[in-house]
């Protein structure tokens, strides 16, 4: 019985995934700038690994960008930020910078262009945030601030989504 839960509430999990990389590409086409975290619902037991993606959409090339990711340091502690795939478009030695502080439940993340006037572009994950859970109880890890500009120094804004966590 265990077991058909388990794969019912995965196969529930991907389609829900899913149909957020749809939405995402969706906005993308009609040239929004979107950072979404995924899963949106994060329902984990305590002291279970979970991971967030960052997943950021633009039409327009970025060659610098920091975020300011915020999660409640009760209910999770972040272990590691991961790199993901969309710096790629820089090559192996993509710069790359991360600092967690868990005592305030905040971390930054963000990269700079290694090439003047080269940016990224496109969809596809950022990063991986690898949490793991801690005290019972709802909250939210969401993007508190970012920054972010063209090759040319235009600042680019950003549409945000949060990913809602459950520890139970």
């Amino acid at each position: 019985m265990s077991e058909a839960v388990s794969e019912e509430a995965l196969a529930e999990r991907r389609a829900r995934q899913r149909q957020e990389q749809e939405e995402i590409a969706r906005r993308e086409e009609r040239g929004q700038n979107r950072i979404a975290l995924t899963p949106s619902s994060i329902p984990v037991a305590q002291n279970q690994e979970f991971r967030v993606n960052i997943n950021l959409a633009t039409q327009e090339e970025i060659s610098s960008l920091s975020l300011s990711i915020s999660f409640d340091s009760r209910l999770a502690r972040l272990k590691e930020v991961a790199k993901g795939g969309l710096l790629a478009q820089f090559g192996e030695e993509a710069p790359f910078l991360k600092s967690i502080d868990n005592s305030s439940g905040s971390c930054t993340i963000g990269f700079t262009s290694p090439v003047t006037g080269k940016g990224i572009r496109g969809a596809g994950v950022l990063a991986t945030l690898i949490f793991e859970a801690q005290e019972k109880g709802e909250g939210l890890v969401s993007v508190a601030d970012s920054t972010a500009s063209t090759p040319s120094g235009k600042p680019l804004t950003f549409e945000s989504t949060s990913s809602r966590l459950n520890v139970r």
